[in-house]
């Protein structure tokens, strides 16, 4: 695994949830979760751009099985329908993405720091 699997699966999971967003926008899903949902997206781009910006070292330990929980999300926020139940669903999905690209983030620093 890369970087740009990596980015390819963080930018798959970030249009998931563009799409939830959208789809959900149109009905009376409660504010708190319309707002936690753009909030995770923002967090992703955010984990995006400092990926692109920082340094990322293929043989980073964690880096396939990180890449990996990633896809895996991405494909089970595909699968969701824009529903009040479904948008509890994503907002766990996309808590666990921010929580694994946050340490990858973190882990690349801790190695290009060392």
């Amino acid at each position: 695994m890369n970087r740009t699997e990596l980015l390819d699966s963080l930018y798959s999971t970030r249009r998931e949830l563009l799409r939830l967003i959208v789809a959900t926008g149109q009905q009376t899903i409660d504010g708190a979760k319309m707002k936690a949902l753009v909030e995770h997206r923002d967090q992703i781009t955010w984990t995006i751009n400092a990926i692109i910006d920082g340094e990322l070292l293929a043989s980073m330990a964690g880096l396939d099985a990180a890449v990996g929980q990633i896809e895996q999300s991405a494909l089970a926020l595909q699968k969701l329908a824009a529903t009040e139940q479904s948008i509890d669903n994503a907002i766990k999905i996309a808590k666990s993405v921010v929580d694994i690209a946050a340490s990858v983030v973190k882990s690349a620093a801790t190695v290009v720091g060392a």
